[in-house]
């Protein structure tokens, strides 16, 4: 780590985290050319930086998570994003691919439920499925399954699932509505013509994904779930994936955030 480094990460501490006294404070942040001197000079300017720091977390991930602050109200979720802010400061200049740590820090306090944690991924699945880059399908895709259906196929790199319980999907569609009506357990968030959509997946579908992404050829993976779920609709699932783009290539599976 360079001295600028060390310095900008020192500034960080001293702004967003806590336990440290104010003498202490007072003494670095003059060293840092952050404050006037002058005791009070230097507290007020401390001051000044933390109240700043403190509106600044609380407008990145209200922007970020604005399913979960409808459920706790501007209050609670001003509070829970400064304690976040203090827990976890932001390690970048961009705070847009700030925040993925909220879900597992929102989990890991007393008395949580299951509900808030599973909205606060959604939240978060969409915003760094809307930040990833264009991902182009084959031009000739649809001819290349066709061709071959008893190879792997490649899924979308954007494809995020994930569990949803029950009670959180009515907060969960306030925020906007998922492609498909139905509520189910798993949730797929992709990215479509630039833009990040979700939807609850039938637990056949999030089997046959699953499958995809471990390797198992397509037709194999269709003909497993027809045999094992009646109403799975193998022409539609198929469908869907390359209208939706959950599908790019044929060949050697990837690693994929759909599993």
């Amino acid at each position: 780590m360079t001295s600028l480094e060390h310095a900008q990460s020192a500034l960080v501490h001293l702004i967003w985290g806590d336990g440290m006294a104010d003498a202490a404070r007072e003494a670095a942040l003059i060293q840092a050319g952050m404050a006037p001197v002058g005791r009070h000079g230097v507290l007020r300017g401390f001051s000044a930086y933390r109240e700043h720091a403190k509106a600044l977390s609380v407008r990145v991930l209200s922007a970020a998570f604005p399913r979960l602050e409808a459920v706790l109200g501007p209050n609670d979720f001003s509070g829970l994003a400064w304690a976040f802010a203090r827990r976890h400061p932001p390690g970048c200049g961009d705070l847009n691919v700030w925040g993925a740590e909220l879900p597992v820090f929102l989990a890991s306090l007393p008395g949580m439920t299951d509900d808030l944690p599973a909205l606060a991924q959604l939240d978060w699945a969409l915003q760094a499925c809307g930040l990833d880059a264009d991902e182009r399908p084959a031009g000739d895709l649809a001819d290349q399954l066709r061709v071959g259906d008893d190879e792997p196929v490649r899924l979308s790199m954007h494809l995020r699932r994930f569990h949803l319980p029950l009670v959180a999907w009515p907060a969960a569609v306030v925020g906007g509505a998922p492609e498909w009506g139905e509520c189910h357990p798993d949730a797929l968030v992709w990215r479509e013509h630039g833009r990040p959509c979700w939807a609850g997946l039938p637990r056949s579908w999030a089997a046959w994904l699953d499958d995809l992404a471990y390797g198992m050829a397509l037709g194999a993976a269709l003909r497993r779930q027809a045999m094992g779920c009646s109403s799975f609709d193998a022409r539609c699932a198929l469908q869907t994936a390359l209208a939706r783009g959950w599908i790019v290539g044929t060949g050697p599976a990837l690693e994929s955030g759909a599993r």
